[in-house]
C-alpha cells in the first residue's frame, strides 16, 4: 500500500481526443497536441451522481417508515486548478504555457491551426484575419489594413475585417483564439461565438495513480488582483467522464504504457509577474482617449464565464449520463478596489461624475485596460474597449476605500453592440531575445 502525495502530482492538457466522443486516446500524443501544465497546490477534480430518495408517510399503529434511494444520473466531472501567468520567450515568438487553456476558453480550433491565405479585396466583413504581408499595391500605396479593422499594417497583426482591403497585401483566416507573435502573444474572443468549444482532455497523475477526464470544456477563468500575490488564473471546467487508468511511465517528454507518445515539457524559466506592479487605465467613453481616471488598485478580480450547461436525459431504471453541453452568454465582469482619493482624475472625481450622470446615463460607457505587471517589459494586458460601470460603493474603513464594479460589452463604431464579439483582448508581453 502506498500513499499518494500531492507534491508528486502532474497535470497534462491534450487535444489528442476522439473527434466524436471527446475521449482521450491511448496513443498519438505529440508535442503539438499535448503539454504539461504547471499547476498550484489545491487543484481538484471529481464526478458525482444525482440521487433520488423515495420515502413513505402513512398513518396507523405500525406505519412503514423505510426509504429507498436511487442513483438517477451521473453529473459532469468537475475540475479546477490555478496556473501562473508567465509570458515566455519562445525563441521567435512570444508564447505562454497556459496559451492552450486561453485558446480552449474562446475557440473551437486548436492553437497553431493554419488558416487559408486571402488576398486584400476578398476579405469578408466580420471574419478574423492575421496579416501575412502588407505589400505595396497599385501605385505604390501600402495596403490599408488599418482602414478595415486592423490596428496596424504589420505582419502578424490580427483584426476583424470591416470591409475589403486594397492593394496586394494578404492575410490568413484566423480560427483559433490564441496566436503567438514576435512582439506580443495575443488572444481575442472573436472566434468564440460557438455552441461548443474545442474538445480536449486532462491527464492527471496523482503520484502513483492516474486519472483521465474526457471531453472537457473550460467554463470560467478568474484573475485575482491581490497585491501580495503572483499573477495567476483560476480555471474551472467540466468533462463528460472521469476515469482511472493504469499509470503510464513518464520520461523526458514521453509517455509509455497505458498511453504512449510525446508531450511538450513544462518551461520553468519563464518569468513571474507581481500583481503589485499592475496599472489600470480607465477612460470615459468607448475606446481610449476620453477623460482619463487614475485608479491605483488595492485589489479586485476579473471573471470570464462561458456559462456552460449540460443536457442529461431522464430515463427510468438507468443511470443517465450527460449527452452534450452548450455554451450560453459569454460574461466578462469584475471589480476593482481602490482608495477613495480626491483630486482631478482620481476615484472621488470618477464617483462624482457617475453620480451626476446617474439620472440619465442608462449605460455609462468606459474603456478599461488592466496591465498586470504595469509598464514593465513583462506584463499581461486585459483590454476591454467598452465596459459599463456601476456607481462605486464606499467602504468606511480606516482609510476610506471604494469598489468599482464593471461588465465588459461588445462594441462597434463607438457604440455598444450586443452582437459584437470583442469584449476582451489579452496580450502577453516579455522580452524576446
Amino acid at each position: 500500500m502506498a500513499f499518494n502525495l500531492i507534491r508528486n502530482s502532474r497535470v497534462f492538457y491534450t487535444s489528442n481526443v476522439d473527434t466524436t466522443t471527446g475521449a482521450v486516446k491511448t496513443s498519438g500524443f505529440s508535442t503539438a497536441n499535448t503539454r504539461e501544465i504547471q499547476v498550484l497546490e489545491g487543484f481538484s477534480f471529481s464526478q458525482n451522481t444525482t440521487s433520488e430518495t423515495v420515502t413513505l408517510n402513512e398513518a396507523g399503529a405500525a406505519p412503514v417508515r423505510g426509504q429507498r434511494s436511487f442513483n438517477t444520473a451521473l453529473d459532469p466531472a468537475d475540475f479546477s486548478f490555478t496556473t501562473y501567468m508567465r509570458p515566455q520567450d519562445g525563441g521567435t515568438n512570444i508564447t505562454a504555457e497556459e496559451c492552450v487553456l486561453w485558446n480552449a476558453m474562446f475557440s473551437a480550433t486548436e492553437v497553431g491551426t493554419v488558416g487559408s491565405v486571402v488576398n486584400a479585396g476578398s476579405f469578408v466583413v466580420g471574419q478574423n484575419y492575421t496579416i501575412v504581408s502588407a505589400d505595396n499595391g497599385a501605385g505604390g500605396a501600402t495596403t490599408s489594413f488599418t482602414s478595415i479593422g486592423a490596428s496596424a499594417n504589420t505582419v502578424g497583426t490580427r483584426f476583424t475585417a470591416t470591409g475589403a482591403g486594397t492593394g496586394t497585401g494578404t492575410a490568413r483566416v484566423t480560427t483559433q483564439a490564441w496566436v503567438d507573435g514576435p512582439v506580443t502573444a495575443n488572444l481575442i474572443v472573436a472566434n468564440s461565438d460557438k455552441h461548443q468549444l474545442l474538445a480536449f482532455g486532462m491527464i492527471i497523475v496523482v503520484d502513483e495513480t492516474t486519472f483521465v477526464i474526457d471531453n472537457c470544456v473550460l467554463n470560467t477563468a478568474t484573475i485575482d488582483f491581490g497585491l501580495d500575490a503572483i499573477a495567476s488564473v483560476q480555471w474551472a471546467g467540466q468533462g463528460g467522464v472521469l476515469r482511472q487508468i493504469t499509470s503510464p511511465t513518464i520520461g523526458a517528454g514521453t509517455f509509455s504504457g497505458s498511453v504512449s507518445g510525446n508531450f511538450l515539457q513544462k518551461v520553468t524559466s519563464a518569468p513571474y509577474i507581481a500583481n503589485k506592479l499592475s496599472v489600470v487605465t480607465l477612460d470615459e467613453g468607448i475606446g481610449a482617449g476620453g477623460t482619463a481616471y487614475t485608479v491605483p488598485i488595492t485589489g479586485g478580480s476579473l471573471t470570464i464565464s462561458n456559462n456552460v450547461t449540460y443536457l442529461t436525459p431522464a430515463n427510468l431504471a438507468t443511470v443517465n449520463k450527460p449527452v452534450t453541453y452548450f455554451t450560453s452568454t459569454r460574461a466578462i465582469s469584475g471589480s476593482l478596489n481602490a482608495y477613495l482619493r480626491t483630486g482631478t482624475g482620481f476615484t472621488a472625481d470618477l464617483m462624482q461624475t457617475m453620480l451626476t450622470n446617474s439620472a440619465t446615463a442608462v449605460s455609462p460607457a468606459f474603456y478599461m485596460n488592466i496591465s498586470i505587471g504595469g509598464t514593465g517589459t513583462t506584463k499581461v494586458d486585459f483590454t476591454m474597449p467598452a465596459v459599463v460601470l456601476t456607481i462605486p460603493t464606499v467602504n468606511a474603513e480606516q482609510v476610506v476605500s471604494t469598489t468599482i464594479n464593471f461588465t465588459a460589452q461588445g462594441s462597434a463604431s463607438s457604440a455598444f453592440d450586443i452582437g459584437a464579439a470583442n469584449e476582451l483582448a489579452i496580450a502577453y508581453t516579455t522580452p524576446n531575445v
